[in-house]
């Protein structure tokens, strides 16, 4: 979702703004890339000193965690597949086709077509064959 004027993002919570993210890899991949996307971690004790480092972040930029049970995990992330992890999470901005073109620079690219891919599990798959195949973007429709 664009900024808003002025440059700030739009108030989490609001219409289709966040999603929820789970597993270990899901959260540390954003908090590498995106940590200024995350808006609330959740997460079992036993977690605590692996997440040391984004914990602190998460303290220092008033980004709220709580330590909870697994089955509150398990109602969080509607599945036991969480690894223990559950964060909430503003959804990146959808870069237009057009734009995008631009900033692709020289040399060929390769980019990915989905449609109609509703099965998690599969979107899963997907992504993470394009991206050991050097996919730079997936294409969706809107």
């Amino acid at each position: 979702m664009p900024p808003r004027e002025g440059g700030t993002p739009p108030p989490p919570g609001r219409g289709n703004d966040e999603l929820r993210l789970y597993g270990w890899n899901a959260v540390q991949a954003l908090f590498d890339k995106r940590p200024q996307a995350l808006r609330k971690l959740y997460l079992v004790e036993a977690l605590i000193p692996r997440m040391q480092p984004v914990l602190k972040w998460c303290v220092a930029n008033r980004v709220g965690y709580r330590v909870v049970e697994e089955g509150d995990l398990n109602k969080l992330a509607a599945t036991t597949h969480h690894e223990g992890l559950v964060a909430d999470v503003l959804r990146a901005p959808v870069v237009p086709l057009a734009q995008w073109l631009v900033e692709l620079g020289e040399g060929p690219a390769l980019a990915l077509w989905l449609d109609g891919v509703g099965n998690p599990h599969n979107f899963g798959a997907i992504l993470r064959s394009a991206a050991h195949f050097g996919v730079k973007a997936l294409l969706l429709p809107a």
